[in-house]
């Protein structure tokens, strides 16, 4: 309870998110030792890391960070946590791969994307990714574009934003009904 009471000192919960251009000096430097621990520690370049495309999310950026899990297809923790934005280029973290069940293993809110959505009607296309399901009871987010790239150190000039995620006053959606409403925006949108 010690180390979340410093750490909100930090970065405030007063506010349901903030912008990095307004963290100071000492948590651009928490960050920076927090992310040197993390890439040298036991993630280091052990597991994938699942990201969206920034006009995708962008307009949700300045919402709050169950939005931002949401959109991602990550259900929202139990207990209040800190949930860091990151905004990067693509050119750092190359190579991009559409998810599929052997990156999300047996997790339960993925959803394979047809094989089509790499694909334009045109001939081929830069691939859209996978499709992350939006799991909680608000409105529908639209399709969005959903990639997997090797681990690589984070570094604090990609953090966009940061919030504390509250646990989620809205019930999530059963797992049928989430998968049924994906199936759903799926089909209008591929035909």
């Amino acid at each position: 309870m010690v180390r979340v009471q410093k750490i909100k000192r930090l970065f405030p919960d007063t506010v349901p998110f903030g912008l990095a251009s307004s963290l100071g000096k000492p948590a651009i430097e928490f960050l920076n030792r927090y992310f040197d621990l993390m890439w040298n520690g036991e993630l280091k370049a052990s597991h994938g890391v699942w990201a969206g495309r920034w006009q995708e999310l962008e307009a949700h950026a300045e919402t709050n960070a169950s939005t931002w899990m949401s959109a991602m297809g990550v259900r929202t923790p139990t207990d209040a946590s800190l949930c860091l934005l990151l905004r990067y280029d693509a050119v750092e973290v190359h190579p991009l791969v559409r998810p599929t069940i052997l990156e999300a293993g047996w997790y339960p809110e993925h959803f394979p994307s047809p094989e089509a959505t790499s694909w334009c009607a045109q001939g081929s296309c830069a691939p859209t990714g996978g499709h992350p399901m939006c799991i909680h009871g608000t409105a529908t987010l639209p399709l969005r574009a959903e990639y997997v790239h090797r681990e690589v150190r984070p570094k604090s000039s990609w953090v966009y934003a940061w919030a504390w995620v509250q646990p989620n006053s809205v019930p999530a959606l059963s797992l049928p009904s989430a998968r049924l409403r994906h199936w759903d925006l799926l089909n209008r949108h591929y035909d």
